[in-house]
């Protein structure tokens, strides 16, 4: 992996992107993947953002890439999930149809990853505890403070 440069910044940004289909149905089949493949690589070339490695499972995908420090993730990421949806809902209508009537491919939700904190065991509980039905959060090292009588 090389370092980039632009005017006087140096930058080597590798991220880990997660996005779960919504209610973590399993409505990812090997033809979606490889139009989501063909989405995300087009997309991502569009931003100037280098796409390094895409893999799928039936219920979410994972995305490494390299972004210029300029980037607006967050905004990048929202654009890229509604892309996705529509391009994808609207060519595999029927499939999807027999999973959930909701017009949504993914949970409002994203899981992003710098590449020095790629945990696989944080990524696979990210993904797990998509289908609960609470705030997730990454446990903590804090002490819990006790209410006084």
């Amino acid at each position: 992996m090389t370092i980039l440069s632009h005017h006087h910044c140096l930058f080597r940004l590798i991220y880990h992107l997660v996005l779960v289909t919504k209610y973590r149905e399993r409505c990812l089949s090997p033809i979606i993947l490889q139009d989501l493949k063909e989405i995300a690589h087009t997309h991502f070339k569009k931003a100037q953002l280098e796409l390094l490695r895409f893999h799928g499972d039936s219920d979410h995908i994972q995305i490494t890439f390299s972004s210029h420090p300029n980037i607006e993730l967050s905004r990048f990421i929202g654009n890229f999930k509604t892309v996705s949806s529509r391009l994808i809902r609207k060519d595999h209508y029927d499939y999807l149809n027999t999973f959930s009537s909701a017009p949504n491919l993914w949970t409002r939700a994203y899981g992003l990853f710098s590449s020095g904190e790629i945990n696989p065991q944080e990524i696979h509980t990210y993904i797990e505890n998509q289908g609960l039905d609470r705030r997730y959060t990454f446990p903590t090292n804090r002490k819990q403070i006790e209410a006084r009588p």
